[in-house]
C-alpha cells in the first residue's frame, strides 16, 4: 500500500469510528424525541391561547415552544432567529441561544425569569429532532466535540460544498457546523448533494 493510500484508509478508519460514536447516541436521542413528539416531555408546562412553553425535564436550561401554526412561531421568533442565524422569514422552526433574547422580544420575561440558557420553536413535530439537535449541540459540551471533530475530518472539498449549501440556504458563518450536524443525523445520506 502507497502512503496516500495508508493515509486514505487511515482518515477512513477514525472518520467512520467518529461518525458510528456519534450517529449512535443520536440515534438514541431521536428515538427517545419520536417516542415524546406527539407528547409532553416537560416538566412545566405554561400554556397560552398561541403557543406552549415546556421546560425539558432532561434539561431544564431547554426551553421548547410549541405554536398552533408556522405563522404565529414566525411572528414570535423570526427576528431573534435572524438575530442569531442570520435567516429571516418563514422558517420551519427555531433555535437560539437565550442571550439573542431582547428586552422586547415576548418570551423574554419568561426565559429570564426560569433561567433558560437555549430556545427551540417548532409548529410541526416533524421538526422537533432537528430543532432539538440544535439544541444538544449547544448545551452538551462532549457531543459539540464529537461533531467539530467530525467536521474536521470531512475532506476539504466535501466540507467546501456543504458550506456553499447551508449559504446558499441563508445561513451565517457562526452556525454552519451546528447546521451540518443538525441536518446530517435528521434528513437523508444525500441531503447535501453528495456522499457522507
Amino acid at each position: 500500500m502507497s502512503l496516500f493510500g495508508y493515509y486514505k484508509y487511515f482518515y477512513n478508519e477514525i472518520y467512520n469510528k467518529i461518525y458510528n460514536e456519534i450517529y449512535n447516541e443520536i440515534y438514541n436521542e431521536i428515538y427517545k424525541i419520536n417516542c415524546n413528539k406527539n407528547k409532553f416531555v416537560s416538566s412545566f408546562n405554561k400554556q397560552t391561547n398561541k403557543m406552549i412553553y415546556e421546560i425539558d425535564k432532561n434539561d431544564n436550561r431547554l426551553l421548547i415552544i410549541r405554536f398552533k401554526n408556522k405563522a404565529i412561531m414566525n411572528t414570535a421568533l423570526s427576528k431573534i432567529s435572524e438575530r442569531y442565524e442570520g435567516l429571516y422569514g418563514h422558517v420551519e422552526g427555531h433555535n437560539f441561544p437565550a442571550s439573542y433574547i431582547e428586552k422586547s422580544d415576548v418570551i423574554n420575561d419568561f426565559v429570564k425569569k426560569n433561567k433558560i440558557e437555549y430556545v427551540i420553536g417548532i409548529y410541526n413535530p416533524n421538526s422537533f429532532q432537528h430543532e432539538k439537535l440544535h439544541a444538544k449541540y449547544y448545551l452538551d459540551q462532549k457531543y459539540k466535540k464529537k461533531i467539530d471533530d467530525e467536521w474536521n475530518m470531512l475532506e476539504p472539498e466535501k466540507r467546501d460544498k456543504i458550506v456553499a449549501f447551508l449559504k446558499r440556504l441563508g445561513y451565517c458563518d457562526k452556525v454552519l457546523i451546528d447546521e451540518y450536524q443538525a441536518y446530517r443525523y435528521t434528513e437523508k445520506d444525500n441531503f447535501f448533494g453528495l456522499t457522507l
